[in-house]
C-alpha cells in the first residue's frame, strides 16, 4: 500500500461510528445499578422493517458517545446492543429498567462463548416484549415501568439486542440489582405519593372555594391541575392503574393539551385579562393554536404532537409569565405569586422540553423537572389564588366603604334636597323620592295655607349689611320652622322674610302653628330687646280651600308650586294684619272648617272684598296671639265688638262709635276698634 497513514486515519476516524463487536458491561464493575454501556451502539430503523435476523453482525449500528442518548420525539424503531459478562463465580439476574416512554419494546437474547475460563456454548434465542401498549399482567415484570429481566450465568457472557419504540426517544434506561431495585423504588413510589397527595388536596381545597365562591378562576384551576396528574400519571406509567394499555398510552400527549388549555383559561379569569386586548387576544391565540397537537394526535403523528405541544407550551409559559409581570406592574398585587408560580414552572417545563428534545442530558433532576416545578407552582398559585381572595375582600371593603360613604352623601344630597322640596310635597304627590318626580305632577286637593311677613321688613333691612341681613332671616326663619312642622305643616317656600306653609290634615294645626309661631317672637323679641335691638311684629294670614300641588318646568329645570286662588286670598288676609294692626287673621272657610272651634277665641273683623276678588270675604282676628292680658281685655268686650260689628254693617255709625269707644277704654290698645271708630267717626263727618 502506498498511503498507509492515510489508511490509518480513515480507520480511526470511522472506528467511532461502525462497530463490528457489541459493548460490553461487566457485571463485577455492576454491583448496585448501572447504565447502559459506553460507547452504545445504536441503529435508527427509520422504515421499521428491521428484523434480529438480519441485524446480527450488522454494520449499520454506530458508536453514540452519550451516556444517556436522546433523539426526542421519534415515529422510528431503535435498535441498542450490547453484550453482559457475568465475569464473576454466581449467577446473576438483573432487571433492565426502560423509561415509561417507551411503547414497545422486545429483547433479543442469546448465550454466546464463555470468558477465558469455560468453554464454548451454543447459542440460545430468547425474546421478551414489554412496553406501554402491554397491560400490567401481560408483561414479565408487573410495574408501571417497562422492566426486562436479564439472568446471567456465573462465568457467562450474553448478546443482547433491543428495539423499542417511544414517544420520546431518550435512552435513560438503568440495570439494576434486584434487591437495589426495590429499594430505589419505595423511595420514588414514596415521592409520587406525595406529589399525588399534594395534587389531590389542592384539588379538593379548589373545588371547595369554588363551590363557595362561584369565582370560575378555581375551576378552571382545577381543572389546570387535574390534566397536569393525569399528564404525569402517563409519563410515569401510573395511567396503567386507571385505563388499559391503548388509552394509558395516550395520557402525556391528550392531558398535556388538556392542561394547557385550562392554564390559558385561568390566566384569562385570574388576571383578567379581558381589560388588555393584546394579552386576551394572544392567549386566545395560544388556546385556539393547541388544534394543532390534537390534529397530530388524532392522526397517530405522535412525533409531531410533541414537538408542536412542546414548543406551544414554551411559548404558553413564557406568555403567562410576561402577562403577569404587566399585571403586577400595573398594581395588581396578587400577581406577585401568579409570576413566582409560573416561574418555578417555567423553568421546571423548559428543563423537561429540551431534555425531550434531546438538546440536554437525561439525570434525576431533568426527569423530574416538571413535577418539581409544577409541585411549586402549584403551592404558589395556591398562595396566589389565597392572595387574590384577600384582595377582593379588602378591595370589596373599600368598595363597601366607598358606597357607604356615597350613600351617606346620597342621604345628605337628600336631606339637602328636603330642604328644597319637602317630603311632604312629594308624599302629596304619590311620589317614593325625588328622582320620580317629573315636570307636570299634580295633585288638587283641599288644604290650609299660611303665610307670614316681617313688618316694616324693608326698613329693617336698609339698617343691616348684606351679610347681616342673612344672619338674621336666617336666624329668625330657623325659630319660626319648628312651630310649623310640629302642627303637621310644611313650609312650601321662603319668600326672602316671608313664609308660606301647607298644612293638609287640619285647619286647626294652621292655627296653632300660628298661635306658636307669635309667641315665639315675643321670646325671641326679648332676647333682641336684652342685645339692643328693635322688636319686630309680623303677621299671619290663613286660608283653607282647594288647590293645585305639583311640578312646573322641564327636563332641565323644575321647581314646586301650588295654584290656587286660596293661596291667594292667604296672602291678601296676611296683607290686612296690617291694615288692622293684628297679628293673626283667618278666613271664614278656615274657620267654619276647625275641627274644634271653641279652643280658639276668634272675633269676626270684617267683611271685605280683596284685591282680584270679586266675592267678599270674612275674615276673623285670632285673639289668642295677643299677649295674655290683651287677649283677656279682648275677649271680656267680645260681645260688644261682635254687637258694634254688627251696627257698622247696618251703617248705624253712632251706635257703633259708642260701643267701640267703650272698647277702647276698657283696652286702649285693641287696634281693630281703633281702626273701626276712626272709620264711624269718618261716615258720620261724610254724612252731615
Amino acid at each position: 500500500m502506498h498511503h498507509p497513514k492515510l489508511v490509518i486515519f480513515l480507520f480511526l476516524l470511522l472506528m467511532p461510528f461502525y462497530a463490528i463487536a457489541e459493548s460490553d458491561i461487566l457485571l463485577s464493575q455492576c454491583s448496585d445499578h448501572c447504565g447502559l454501556p459506553f460507547p452504545l451502539q445504536v441503529y435508527e430503523d427509520i422504515e421499521s422493517t428491521a428484523q434480529y435476523a438480519s441485524l446480527q453482525n450488522n454494520l449499520l449500528f454506530k458508536n453514540v458517545f452519550d451516556r444517556k442518548p436522546n433523539y426526542g420525539p421519534s415515529n422510528s424503531d431503535f435498535w441498542i446492543r450490547f453484550s453482559i459478562n457475568n465475569d464473576t463465580s454466581t449467577d446473576k439476574v438483573l432487571w433492565l429498567e426502560l423509561n415509561p416512554y417507551v411503547i414497545d419494546a422486545t429483547l433479543f437474547s442469546s448465550s454466546a462463548t464463555s470468558n477465558s475460563r469455560t468453554k464454548s456454548t451454543a447459542n440460545e434465542i430468547e425474546t421478551q416484549v414489554t412496553g406501554a401498549r402491554y397491560s400490567l399482567q401481560e408483561r414479565g415484570i408487573r410495574h408501571v415501568k417497562p422492566i426486562l429481566r436479564l439472568s446471567i450465568k456465573a462465568n457467562q457472557k450474553k448478546s443482547y439486542y433491543l428495539r423499542f419504540r417511544s414517544v420520546v426517544s431518550v435512552m435513560d434506561f438503568t440495570f439494576w440489582n434486584v434487591e437495589r431495585f426495590a429499594e430505589s423504588e419505595s423511595t420514588n413510589q414514596y415521592l409520587f405519593g406525595m406529589w399525588y397527595g399534594l395534587m389531590l388536596v389542592m384539588i379538593i381545597y379548589n373545588l371547595f372555594l369554588f363551590t363557595s365562591i362561584k369565582d370560575k378562576s378555581y375551576l378552571y384551576y382545577c381543572l389546570y391541575l387535574i390534566g397536569i396528574v393525569l399528564n404525569q400519571m402517563g409519563i410515569s406509567g401510573h395511567a396503567l392503574y386507571i385505563a388499559p394499555p391503548q388509552t394509558a398510552s395516550l395520557f402525556t400527549e391528550t392531558f398535556g393539551i388538556f392542561y394547557a388549555f385550562w392554564a390559558v383559561q385561568f390566566v384569562k379569569s385570574f388576571l383578567h385579562t379581558h381589560k388588555s386586548q393584546k394579552a386576551n387576544l394572544l392567549l386566545n391565540t395560544l388556546a385556539a393554536a393547541l388544534i394543532v397537537p390534537l390534529y397530530f394526535l388524532l392522526s397517530a403523528n405522535h412525533k409531531l404532537c410533541i414537538v408542536s405541544m412542546n414548543i406551544i407550551g414554551i411559548v404558553i409559559v413564557i406568555s403567562v409569565a410576561t402577562i403577569g409581570i404587566q399585571s403586577f406592574r400595573k398594581g395588581f398585587k396578587p400577581a406577585r405569586f401568579f409570576v413566582l408560580a409560573w416561574s418555578f414552572l417555567l423553568v421546571g417545563v423548559l428543563i423537561f422540553i429540551v431534555r425531550g428534545l434531546g438538546y440536554i442530558p437525561s439525570n434525576l433532576i431533568t426527569e423530574n423537572s416538571a413535577r418539581i416545578g409544577a409541585a411549586i407552582e402549584v403551592i404558589l398559585l395556591s398562595i396566589a389564588l389565597a392572595d387574590r381572595i384577600n384582595q377582593f375582600k379588602r378591595e370589596r371593603q373599600q368598595e363597601i366603604e366607598l358606597r357607604l360613604l356615597a350613600l351617606e352623601k346620597v342621604e345628605r344630597m337628600h336631606e339637602v334636597f328636603e330642604k328644597f322640596v319637602p317630603h311632604q310635597f312629594i308624599e302629596l304627590l304619590q311620589k317614593d323620592d325625588l328622582l320620580s318626580l317629573k315636570p307636570g305632577d299634580h295633585i288638587q286637593r283641599t288644604m290650609t295655607i299660611l303665610f307670614s311677613d316681617i313688618r316694616a321688613f324693608t326698613e329693617l333691612s336698609e339698617s343691616m349689611t348684606p351679610t347681616e341681613n342673612f344672619k338674621f332671616i336666617n336666624s329668625y326663619l330657623s325659630r319660626m320652622e319648628p312651630h310649623i312642622q310640629q302642627n303637621n305643616g310644611f313650609i312650601d317656600k321662603f319668600i326672602g322674610d316671608a313664609i308660606m306653609a301647607l298644612f293638609d290634615e287640619s285647619p286647626d294645626d294652621a292655627v296653632n302653628a300660628g298661635v306658636s309661631m307669635i309667641k315665639s317672637l315675643d321670646i325671641y323679641n326679648e332676647h333682641r330687646a336684652s342685645s339692643g335691638y328693635r322688636a319686630l311684629s309680623i303677621g299671619i294670614g290663613i286660608n283653607t280651600g282647594k288647590l293645585i300641588l305639583g311640578t312646573v318646568g322641564d327636563n332641565t329645570r323644575m321647581d314646586s308650586t301650588v295654584i290656587s286662588d286660596a293661596v291667594n286670598l292667604a296672602s291678601r288676609i296676611e296683607g290686612l294684619c296690617k291694615t288692622y294692626g293684628v297679628s293673626l287673621l283667618i278666613s271664614h272657610e278656615t274657620y267654619v272648617s276647625l275641627t274644634n272651634p271653641e279652643q280658639f277665641n276668634c272675633r269676626l273683623l270684617d267683611i271685605v272684598k280683596t284685591k282680584g276678588k270679586q266675592q267678599e270675604t270674612i275674615i276673623y282676628e285670632v285673639i289668642d296671639a295677643d299677649t295674655d292680658k290683651s287677649a283677656e281685655l279682648k275677649a271680656a268686650s267680645m260681645e260688644n265688638f261682635n254687637n258694634a260689628i254688627s251696627y257698622f254693617q247696618a251703617k248705624d255709625f253712632e251706635k257703633a262709635l259708642h260701643l267701640f269707644g267703650d272698647i277702647i277704654t276698657l283696652h286702649p290698645n285693641d287696634n281693630p276698634a281703633i281702626v273701626y271708630s276712626t272709620r264711624c267717626q269718618e261716615e258720620i263727618e261724610r254724612t252731615r
